[in-house]
């Protein structure tokens, strides 16, 4: 939008000016059109700057387009006053020659060639020459402007020194000024002849006098018209190293945009790992509070199986007491059950063998996550001083930046180099990461098998409740046998009195199984008080090392 509109108000020189004047002037105004046009896209391309930077980004952007546009402005305004000089010039020109040939009409036939001074004539002949060259030239150290009409040895200047308009706007003032103008060949010779005439012409017609006071008239208006070519000049000059001045500002923007882009992702990327360490610490928290759960769950499991083993042996005292009759019939039974507990001690004890032996894999794995919790910590702590030392770089450019604005070149070498070293560390943070990954999957993984033998101890604590509840109906069921038996036990008052004996033996044996037994629930208390032992020792570890998980994760908050 912003080109459509200096294209709009395109000054009307385009088409009032002769074309050999205006078209080295209207190619310098399309080239400075493109690249105001090139200026304006490289301002209005978006960056990501980081949030503190936005509102000085966009007051420097607002600033630049207004300086492009005044720019344009000033620079169209001064190709129309030149456009409008050299029409003036030109029409001067074309004044002279027509009244030129107005006098030669009427004074022509009163002058004979004899009336030409030696000046004269030589002037003539320079004006009649074959090749001309015609060069408008500004010199900024003394501010003078300077015609001249040269062939071979002779040459007519026409100087004027005047002071030119200086513009302070620009610290830029090493750069050089703009070129000289050429003008085409056939115009030179067409001025030329021009000048020519009209000075012979003026010479022929008025006195000396007369035509001193014309040449110091005419001198004077050419001065006045290379004064203002002079200004006009060095008003273009001062245009073009604004120009460049604002093309320098762009790149530094553009240079500091790439610094705080790269800054922002390393920084997110820190942020997205502590975010990663952190969840990582909370799942472990969570296994260790299901692995507690667990520990208490077999607890009360163990808890449950005393109970149920204390209430089989009082129901089977009972049992022996009261069926005192059919103690030969159930002799095998009581065997049975002896074996089947002596089954089930087995079975207690090679669980508790795969429990210990999973504790002590769990504690394995403890340490290994405590080994790779230290060194998330270290490098948590390295990313935190690399962060601490890139803000102290940046700080160390911005300073060196203000304080040595000479050295703008060799500043942008040495941040290429440093953008290229960033870029590296970033890379190897990626890999980093990458790795990070890979060790969460397989922590994942140990997850996941965790996980199945949770189901599996599910599975076992399902068929263990089975066994149970099977008991329970067939001690349901010896107890509907025992009812049977005391209704039986009344006509067998004759048997019992013979088996008294065998009653009393069988005491003694009863008592020494109760010894056994007691022993081996002594045994069992034992190893349920060791394993209680071994299972608080843990759970002060598992405390300790939640602590040390906590105080990192206060330290990087």
């Amino acid at each position: 939008m912003e080109n459509e509109e200096m294209k709009s108000d395109s000054p009307w020189w385009y088409s009032h000016t002769s074309p050999e004047i205006s078209k080295s002037v209207t190619e310098d105004v399309e080239e400075i059109d493109q690249s105001v046009k090139d200026m304006l896209e490289l301002i209005q391309c978006n960056g990501d700057f980081s949030m503190e930077k936005v509102d000085s980004y966009h007051l420097k952007q607002n600033e630049l387009i207004a300086h492009v546009k005044e720019f344009s402005r000033r620079y169209h305004l001064l190709a129309e006053r030149y456009s409008g000089l050299t029409g003036e010039l030109h029409r001067y020109v074309q004044s002279g020659t027509k009244m030129q040939n107005n006098e030669a009409q009427v004074f022509g036939s009163q002058q004979s060639p004899s009336t030409f001074t030696p000046d004269k004539k030589l002037r003539k002949q320079e004006f009649e020459g074959g090749d001309f060259t015609f060069n408008l030239s500004v010199s900024s150290g003394r501010g003078t402007s300077d015609i001249s009409l040269n062939e071979g040895s002779g040459f007519i200047m026409l100087s004027s020194d005047s002071d030119s308009e200086s513009c302070n706007s620009s610290p830029n003032d090493h750069l050089s000024p703009p070129p000289t103008r050429k003008m085409p060949k056939h115009e030179i010779l067409n001025i030329g002849s021009q000048l020519s005439a009209l000075e012979d012409d003026v010479d022929l017609t008025k006195p000396d006098q007369s035509s001193d006071t014309q040449k110091v008239v005419d001198c004077g208006r050419y001065e006045e018209l290379l004064k203002r070519i002079s200004t006009y000049e060095e008003q273009l000059r001062v245009c073009n190293q604004k120009l460049w001045f604002s093309e320098g500002e762009i790149a530094r923007m553009k240079s500091e945009q790439k610094k705080n882009a790269s800054l922002l992702v390393k920084l997110g990327g820190l942020e997205t790992q502590l975010e990663s360490a952190n969840n990582e610490i909370k799942m472990h928290e969570v296994h260790m509070q299901t692995e507690n759960i667990k520990v208490s769950q077999l607890q009360m499991q163990i808890a449950v199986l005393e109970k149920s083993e204390k209430r089989q042996v009082l129901d089977l005292q009972e049992c022996m007491i009261k069926n005192t009759a059919d103690l030969a019939e159930r002799d095998s039974e009581i065997r049975k059950l002896t074996a089947e507990l002596h089954d089930a001690s087995e079975n207690f004890a090679s669980e508790k063998a795969q429990l210990e032996s999973h504790i002590s894999n769990l504690s394995e794995r403890l340490t290994t996550q405590e080994a790779r919790t230290e060194e998330w910590e270290l490098q948590c702590e390295s990313l935190a001083n690399e962060i601490e030392q890139c803000e102290a770089n940046k700080n160390e450019m911005e300073n060196m930046h203000e304080a040595r604005e000479v050295s703008w070149q060799d500043e942008i070498e040495r941040m290429t180099i440093e953008l290229y070293e960033k870029n590296e560390r970033v890379n190897t943070m990626n890999k980093d990461l990458d790795r990070l990954k890979l060790e969460f999957d397989k922590l994942r993984a140990d997850k996941d098998d965790l996980n199945a033998k949770l189901h599996t101890l599910h599975a076992e604590l399902s068929f263990r409740d089975k066994q149970v509840q099977e008991t329970e109906d067939r001690l349901q069921q010896l107890h509907s046998e025992n009812v049977q038996l005391r209704a039986e036990s009344q006509n067998a008052n004759k048997v019992t009195d013979k088996l008294r004996s065998r009653v009393e033996e069988l005491g003694k044996e009863v008592e020494r199984q109760r010894v056994l037994v007691l022993d081996r629930a002594e045994e069992k208390r034992e190893a349920i008080r060791q394993l209680c032992f071994t299972i608080e020792h843990y759970r002060n570890l598992n405390e300790e090392l939640r602590g040390a998980f906590k105080r990192p994760a206060v330290m990087v908050s």
